[in-house]
């Protein structure tokens, strides 16, 4: 009784916690947003993949953290705020674990393979679903900053999805971002064998200190996971921000 007790209050304090984030943000964040004409599509679960993890840092930052961890953090984040507007979701990973069998094993290029189709297995097992890879960048120009959003190739909505979340980059965060959605490669292997929509959202630069110290920060990191939300359902929505 006194386990249930705790797991109760446990639950309680989640859930009051995710109530003042939802708050804090909705101040941080006036309506931005106006109805525009055209069909809605409904799309049920968001597959959410914090880029890298385990083995896998991704980038340094100027401040030594890691991108595999404020990949994870914002991804949290953004997790939270899916299933609070009724979506189904599923996250790659939930730790700071890579997707495959054993980090010991193998070569790492054979472990990287191997993880990054064990990520694109859970997207073709997906339907009615859409991805949002997220990840952050870097660049030998530290003044380079701002967010800006990659898309998949085999499903054209993807483009729709991207176009939204950067825009909700610029209205709610960063005004000063003039970067374009671009289309996936090569490079990014989800972004061309994806069979569902896909965007990959570079959050912002770790090489640039200021934008490095923000993404750092739990303010920061669940404004951008708003941000996101905003992008996703807006597009759903038939609504440009």
């Amino acid at each position: 009784m006194k386990n249930c007790s705790k797991k109760m209050t446990a639950i309680r304090l989640g859930v009051l916690g995710l109530c003042l984030l939802l708050g804090g943000l909705a101040v941080f964040f006036q309506p931005l947003v106006t109805q525009v004409s055209g069909p809605a599509q409904t799309w049920e679960t968001v597959v959410i993949d914090p880029g890298h993890g385990g083995f896998d840092g991704g980038c340094i930052g100027v401040n030594g953290v890691y991108e595999k961890d404020i990949n994870l953090s914002i991804a949290k984040v953004f997790n939270q705020l899916c299933m609070f507007m009724g979506y189904d979701t599923i996250m790659t990973r939930y730790t700071d674990t890579a997707l495959c069998s054993g980090e010991i094993t193998g070569s790492l290029r054979q472990q990287k393979v191997e993880d990054i189709n064990n990520r694109l297995a859970i997207l073709e097992r997906q339907k009615n679903a859409v991805c949002v890879c997220i990840h952050q960048n870097k660049f030998t120009d530290s003044e380079q900053h701002g967010a800006q959003m990659f898309y998949g190739i085999l499903d054209p909505a993807s483009e729709g999805l991207a176009k939204s979340m950067q825009s909700a980059f610029t209205s709610l965060l960063q005004p000063d971002n003039t970067r374009e959605i671009k289309r996936g490669d090569s490079s990014v292997y989800l972004l061309t064998q994806s069979p569902i929509p896909i965007v990959l959202s570079e959050c912002g630069f770790l090489s640039n200190e200021e934008e490095c110290e923000k993404l750092s920060g739990a303010d920061y990191q669940a404004q951008v996971a708003f941000t996101l939300l905003t992008g996703l359902v807006n597009w759903q929505s038939g609504v440009e921000s």
